[in-house]
């Protein structure tokens, strides 16, 4: 009886180093395993973080160049020029309510093509409508996309067939 006591105790004090053993490892493995997913996760920020940055120093980088380009700033200042000459700008602004004008570019194959454009909010568009957008494009030596919101009749779409072949006209 006496070694089957030894016999039990022994285990159970085996049994108990094993499970602090393995209670031991079991917590210093979770620890190493958050140090290194905390690590990781660190190092994705980081680079994140970098990448972000280099994005925003390369759009600053852009914007700086817009800024200064030539281009631009004639664009600008022949906006400006147009606005000054303005008389009215009441009658202006209510004219543009209905219609507006202005060159748009279209990016192609060959390069940026170039094309007026007059949009107008109207129900019905005639051929005097075609017409007068027809001859400020040509005064600008530029083909014409007239866009509308209404319907056009028959006779101005007929004329766009015929004589204004260089105009494209949409409903939208």
């Amino acid at each position: 009886m006496k070694i089957a006591y030894i016999l039990v105790s022994s285990m159970t004090v085996l049994f108990l180093i094993y499970a602090i053993h393995a209670y031991l490892t079991f917590e210093v493995n979770l620890q190493e395993v958050k140090e290194a997913v905390s690590l990781r996760n660190e190092a994705q920020a980081n680079n994140i973080m970098q990448g972000l940055d280099k994005f925003i120093d390369e759009r600053i980088t852009d914007i700086r160049k817009i800024s200064n380009s030539k281009r631009i700033l004639d664009i600008l200042s022949d906006s400006n020029r147009e606005f000054s000459q303005i008389k009215d700008l009441e009658s202006f602004l209510e004219q543009k309510e209905s219609e507006i004008e202005f060159t748009v570019m279209v990016p192609s194959s060959v390069g940026e093509l170039h094309y007026y454009c007059r949009a107008k909010n109207k129900k019905k568009c005639n051929e005097g409508d075609l017409s007068t957008a027809f001859f400020s494009a040509n005064s600008k030596k530029l083909p014409i996309l007239f866009l509308t919101t209404g319907e056009v009749t028959k006779k101005a779409i007929d004329l766009t067939k015929t004589e204004f072949r260089s105009m494209t006209m949409k409903n939208i």
